[in-house]
């Protein structure tokens, strides 16, 4: 994990990779039937709420945690994972589909945080 603090230009940019399987391999591996060929589908259905856990009493937190980053603290966050890439921030949701030379094994999100910060209540955005 990477933090890296810009107070002269307002944020904060955090940067963390999870160098194992990635968004979509997760759903495959878990029989999700409905799995996209398409990865920038798969990881907008996970920070939409899907998870791979569902039913374990787990799997909600990157929907609740891009939720609280883009809604809550009003940032803008890079989600890359596979051949899939997603952009998010409060008022737009991107997707890419990458080519076999950007592709990303594991999942990379960096995150750029408005600093300072305001004061949030964290139980608003999460479930």
């Amino acid at each position: 994990m990477k933090i890296e603090t810009y107070s002269n230009k307002g944020y904060v940019e955090l940067c963390i990779l999870d160098n194992g399987i990635t968004i979509p391999e997760s759903f495959r591996k878990s029989n999700i039937i409905y799995y996209h060929q398409q990865h920038s589908m798969a990881i907008a259905d996970a920070v939409n709420g899907l998870s791979s856990k569902a039913g374990s009493g787990r799997g909600y937190g990157l929907w609740s945690t891009m939720k609280l980053l883009s809604e809550g603290l009003d940032s803008q966050i890079f989600l890359i994972s596979g051949l899939g890439a997603i952009f998010i921030s409060r008022d737009r949701r991107i997707r890419y589909d990458l080519t076999d030379e950007l592709r990303c094994y594991g999942t990379l999100i960096s995150v750029r945080i408005p600093y300072p910060s305001p004061i949030i209540d964290i139980y608003n955005y999460i479930d």
